[in-house]
């Protein structure tokens, strides 16, 4: 299919893995540049999305997939184990060999795609921020019902 975000028009490819993805191939040189927080919004509430959609824009070298993910409700992200997957899923329908390796922002992670469609995701999770609620915080989530 295809949609209108930013005055351009991009063609996707829509993937389920538990949750929507809308994954978009475009030229390697051109994933670094595009402008996520222009073009992501667009898409996420589009129309054909009711619910809203993950997007990944993702470049296709053999068994590399480079990826840049926007997450509905949140904006780029670094990691997402289900844009990493829904990029290799549509790799792997455009011909792209299984496992493949997908390089995320936040590091790389190893998908393999099934005949079947059915998606094994390997790699690894690294806390990235942590916080503290304040005392008087928890005093007052204490008081609601």
């Amino acid at each position: 299919g295809a949609l209108e975000s930013a005055g351009r028009s991009w063609e996707f490819q829509h993937v389920s893995i538990g949750n929507p993805q809308c994954a978009i191939v475009v030229d390697g040189e051109e994933l670094d540049e595009l402008d996520l927080a222009e073009i992501g919004p667009g898409i996420e509430a589009n129309p054909l999305f009711p619910n809203r959609t993950n997007v990944s824009f993702l470049a296709i070298d053999g068994d590399r997939v480079r990826a840049r993910i926007f997450e509905r409700g949140v904006g780029e992200t670094l990691s997402s184990g289900t844009g990493a997957s829904g990029a290799a899923v549509t790799a792997f329908l455009g011909g792209a060999p299984s496992p493949l390796t997908v390089e995320l922002d936040g590091g790389e992670l190893t998908v393999a795609v099934g005949e079947d469609l059915a998606v094994r995701l390997d790699g690894w999770a690294e806390p990235v921020y942590a916080g503290e609620l304040s005392p008087e915080l928890i005093a007052a989530l204490a008081e609601q019902d």
